[in-house]
């Protein structure tokens, strides 16, 4: 999936899958590897996404916290609130959060570092996150606008809004996004399988 091809028209390249990559970004082992040192130059935003509702009204992450916060309040009114209260203690342990999502499993050393840290919260950030990112727009952001938002960023771990265990997808994809963005690599995606090439070639 991680490839580019010309178009939509003469001159240009597409991603016709992968095309943004928080994870890379964040990942231990692509820190290691050093892509930028095979020529891969990442293109920072400071918007990393944005969801359209049907009424035409949208939803941006933005990697500023108080950005997304005012979008999502116009949207509806306390969501943003809700996402500061939310995000705010697990973006003040960044390193912490970033060593449990993406270190070897199971993560015990880190987990329970963060868990004491978020002392309760994290004992009911856990039980949320088992459930769906319908729910957890729902009932934590306040409604439909927000719980669509989040349904976006879950699909992408092929689970449905609704199913248990996307709320975990839908929290940690804009969690990402405040904390190293949804970059892209500069001339497509194909970009970074080639400097994995020339990884193994060196």
């Amino acid at each position: 999936a991680v490839h580019s091809c010309e178009g939509p028209l003469p001159g240009f390249v597409e991603d016709p899958c992968a095309g943004y990559f928080p994870l890379t970004r964040a990942s231990p082992a692509f820190e290691a590897i050093g892509l930028e040192r095979f020529g891969v130059e990442w293109v920072e935003t400071p918007l990393a996404m944005v969801h359209p509702l049907p009424d035409g009204r949208a939803i941006a992450l933005h990697r500023d916290l108080e950005a997304t916060v005012a979008s999502l309040e116009a949207a509806r009114r306390g969501a943003g609130r809700a996402w500061a209260e939310l995000v705010g203690p697990l973006l003040r342990h960044e390193g912490l959060v970033r060593r449990v999502a993406l270190s070897p499993l199971p993560p015990v050393a880190p987990g329970l570092a963060l868990a004491l840290r978020l002392r309760r919260t994290g004992v009911e950030l856990a039980r949320m996150l088992a459930g769906s990112a319908a729910t957890l727009g729902q009932r934590v952001l306040g409604g439909d606008e927000p719980a669509a938002w989040l349904g976006g960023s879950a699909v992408h771990s092929d689970l449905s809004p609704d199913a248990p265990g996307s709320a975990a997808f839908s929290l940690f994809l804009p969690l990402l996004g405040h904390m190293v963005g949804w970059p892209f690599p500069r001339g497509g995606a194909a970009r970074i399988a080639e400097a994995l090439v020339q990884r193994l070639e060196v």
